[in-house]
């Protein structure tokens, strides 16, 4: 029954117009702000030690990070509504090139991303490849059913299926083998049977080794992608970097799976340090 609130929940939501979807976004941003004071001192350690800027700097772009972080969360609901006339009238893509080659590559994918800008709508976009045979996201899904219901409703469509972490293996990795693409957050701490500790931000930190471990096992290529707000102008930016090619590693598999983990690890770390007022810092990243 919770799941079918959740989908429900999800359904009514949808129906939303963006500029009130945005509205809502950045109230519950301010409002997380005021009711997590643990969370806003948390993200403002992190980004006065990891950007070293100065105390008044951190606060204003930890508060920032709360509002986007409320407006990503809020944007769940448009994620149906997210297709070809999105990408065209309000995402300036910043390397049409490397979006042309992905789109026209016949390679198993694996995108990767972070808890940065809007990261709702980029896992909309990835119905936006008719020539693959599926797209899968693979999320950490809650435990409340009404959550996981609303999240799944939401992020589900013909061409995408929402997939938990701890179910994804097997599926995905034969799905990226018939030439399929698999989408991941990258960005978040793992336990450390799952994880490499790299450096991120300066500091050493868990970095989940799944998503580097099928791209390895399925010769993947390997594509950060991320979308950002503009602002000033209420459009979006598609940042890309050119992808690593799995096929061109070299050592023993432990090896190679870290190589993978370390380009999407410094991949992200150049996408917060360009828009850090977007990513996530209320999230412990640095954990022991």
């Amino acid at each position: 029954m919770r799941d079918v609130w959740g989908t429900c929940g999800a359904a009514l939501g949808t129906r939303l117009p963006a500029p009130w979807v945005a509205s809502l976004g950045s109230a519950l941003g301010r409002a997380l702000w005021w009711l997590l004071p643990k969370r806003r001192g948390l993200a403002c350690a992190s980004v006065h030690r990891r950007l070293g800027v100065s105390g008044p700097a951190a606060e204003r772009i930890a508060r920032e990070s709360f509002r986007h972080t409320g407006m990503a969360f809020a944007e769940i609901f448009q994620g149906r509504g997210t297709g070809p006339r999105f990408l065209h009238e309000q995402v300036t893509v910043e390397r049409p090139d490397l979006l042309a080659a992905l789109f026209s590559s016949t390679r198993p994918a694996v995108v990767v991303s972070g808890h940065l800008g809007a990261w709702e709508l980029l896992v909309a976009l990835m119905a936006l490849f008719p020539h693959r045979p599926a797209c899968q996201v693979v999320v950490r899904l809650p435990k409340s059913p009404f959550l996981r219901g609303l999240i799944l409703h939401a992020r589900n469509q013909a061409r995408i299926r929402t997939v938990g972490h701890r179910d994804a293996s097997a599926g995905v990795l034969a799905m990226l083998r018939a030439g399929g693409l698999a989408a991941f957050l990258v960005d978040h701490h793992c336990r450390r049977a799952e994880a490499e500790r790299l450096p991120f931000l300066g500091r050493e930190a868990s970095v989940n080794r799944g998503p580097a471990l099928l791209a390895v096992r399925a010769k993947a290529e390997v594509w950060p992608l991320f979308l950002v707000r503009e602002p000033k102008t209420g459009s979006f930016r598609l940042l890309q970097e050119s992808p690593l090619n799995t096929r061109g590693l070299t050592g023993d598999p432990a090896a190679r799976v870290r190589s993978v983990c370390r380009f999407y690890t410094q991949a992200v770390e150049h996408a917060v340090r360009r828009y850090p007022e977007q990513w996530l810092w209320m999230h412990r990243r640095w954990k022991a």
